[in-house]
């Protein structure tokens, strides 16, 4: 992606520049203006570089194929985009960006700087009616897009282009159709399969299932099936019809506002196209300012009973682990539809390495917040899942009574990252997530058990999720289609328990009886 996005960046050298390796920036804006950032996966060529320009967006954060971007990429691109009156992020309503550009958010409130979101969600076919707030963001990005940048252009407030981008959201209903697979680089496998003939309807952008599997029909009935569609649940909320350019057999459908205060106004954004009054970024600044953004650093203490040695052995045996098992992490992952999870984790193992390479003398809290800041810069959704879980630990650690890691000590940092992982993935066990094999383990050091028997519980709630339907992320569409295979989140964690704990049983210093290591 990065070779990518600095050909398109050479390519369209008047209109962008990269503030940052994965921050596309436009090159000129109208001073003063509020700013919006866009972003997401990359592997949906326009989007997302290719939004950013006059009248639409000021930055795009983009992420590997198909994963988020992590916290680190938006919140570069929020300072890209910052000119004093506040910023505006858009972007698809998938689990892995709602966490990375809600942490963004959240630090860069922190700093002083206005932030509003705006989750696209207009997938018909992801969610019914009444849990439209569940619906995925497909192609209905760009007119939300362009509406809010149109406000932004034309020197609105940050409340009106929120206001005009949320609208343009709930006027905003799409739904597609999928004939072939494309295949994620390097997972060697297409991210679902279709039969010649076949075609599968309300197919989202990442090969998530849609609701129908039917016999390939012509163009024009596959149009009809979709207008009507759109249509049906446009009604059921009582909004009229959407646009429709061409009127189909049956619909007298065209072109129309929706409204004086609704449609009209959105109808102006659209058709907008603002001026160039030359201003160029400073692409420096911006780097300079994300390179500043406060981290954070814990108190230089030690923490009894735990060698750094040890706490290194284990996360090199989890890394390895991981790495080991990317295959098998991806097959399972492509049954949720887009199959990366193995080779998201295994860029986490890889970016953990590197964090800790340098063997420093430093306590445990600090070799916990290097874990977790690497693992933001992953993305996807494991990034910001792993980062909540370890940030919590270390703050939890810090919290703890001087002297040996016992097993009490255990569970209060398993209960803290059970308790963030919880709610920043808005998920509870038997949703069928990481939760599943995190849950069993802390409940394992509940009853007074040790690391191996966690571990073991881990390893049994990962295979039980494979009867599992999943309620949240990107697996909730397939319903019990979702059935059959354990969660591949849930797998990798368990996966990670059990080389920790083998890895601690190699260590001579473990500690006896109720005191065990940190790992």
């Amino acid at each position: 992606m990065d070779e990518s996005l600095e050909g398109f960046a050479a390519a369209h050298a008047d209109i962008v520049a990269l503030a940052e390796p994965r921050v596309v920036v436009r090159r000129s804006r109208a001073a003063g203006k509020v700013g919006f950032v866009v972003g997401g996966g990359s592997g949906h060529e326009p989007a997302f570089a290719g939004y950013v320009g006059r009248g639409m967006a000021d930055a795009a954060a983009c992420g590997n194929v198909f994963a988020s971007p992590p916290p680190n990429v938006v919140l570069a691109a929020i300072h890209a985009a910052n000119m004093g009156r506040g910023v505006l992020l858009g972007y698809g309503n998938y689990a892995g960006d709602v966490m990375n550009f809600g942490l963004a958010a959240q630090i860069a409130r922190a700093e002083g700087i206005d932030v509003r979101e705006i989750r696209v969600a207009d997938d018909v076919a992801s969610a019914p009616n009444a849990e439209s707030g569940k619906r995925r963001g497909i192609a209905g990005d760009i007119m939300v897009f362009k509406c809010a940048g149109a406000a932004a252009e034309r020197g609105m407030s940050l409340d009106e282009v929120e206001r005009i981008g949320l609208q343009a959201g709930k006027a905003t209903r799409s739904m597609g159709v999928a004939l072939s697979a494309c295949e994620v680089p390097g997972s060697g496998r297409p991210t679902f399969e279709l039969t010649d003939g076949e075609m599968e309807i309300g197919m989202g952008v990442h090969g998530e299932p849609g609701i129908e599997r039917a016999p390939l029909k012509p163009a024009d009935e596959v149009a009809q099936i979709l207008v009507d569609a759109i249509l049906e649940d446009a009604g059921a909320r009582g909004d009229g019809p959407p646009r429709a350019v061409h009127p189909l057999p049956g619909r007298q459908a065209r072109p129309r506002s929706q409204g004086p205060s609704g449609g009209e106004e959105l109808r102006r954004r659209v058709h907008h196209l603002a001026g160039d009054d030359g201003r160029v970024r400073d692409s420096d600044r911006a780097r300079r300012r994300a390179a500043q953004a406060p981290g954070r650093r814990g108190p230089n203490t030690e923490v009894q009973g735990v060698s750094s040695q040890l706490l290194r052995a284990c996360v090199v045996a989890a890394a390895d682990a991981v790495e080991a098992a990317r295959d098998e992490l991806c097959r399972l992952d492509a049954a949720a539809g887009d199959g990366d999870h193995g080779l998201t984790m295994a860029l986490a193992a890889r970016a953990v390495r590197q964090a800790l390479a340098d063997p420093q003398d430093e306590s445990d809290h600090e070799v916990l917040v290097k874990m977790a800041l690497a693992m933001a810069s992953v993305g996807g959704a494991s990034g910001p899942i792993y980062t909540s879980g370890l940030l919590a630990v270390a703050t939890k650690l810090d919290e703890l009574p001087p002297g040996p890691m016992t097993a009490v000590k255990m569970l209060a940092l398993g209960e803290a990252a059970e308790n963030a992982i919880s709610a920043i993935g808005h998920a509870k066990p038997g949703d069928k997530t990481i939760l599943d094999a995190l849950h069993p383990a802390v409940e394992a050091l509940r009853r007074g058990q040790d690391l191996a028997a966690a571990a073991k519980a881990a390893r049994a709630g990962a295979e039980a999720s494979a009867e599992m339907v999943a309620t949240i992320g990107r697996a909730s569409r397939l319903g019990e289609r979702s059935r059959g295979l354990p969660d591949p989140g849930a797998t990798s964690l368990a996966l990670i328990l059990e080389s920790v704990h083998t890895a601690a049983a190699r260590d001579d210093q473990q500690l006896a009886g109720d005191e065990v290591g940190l790992a």
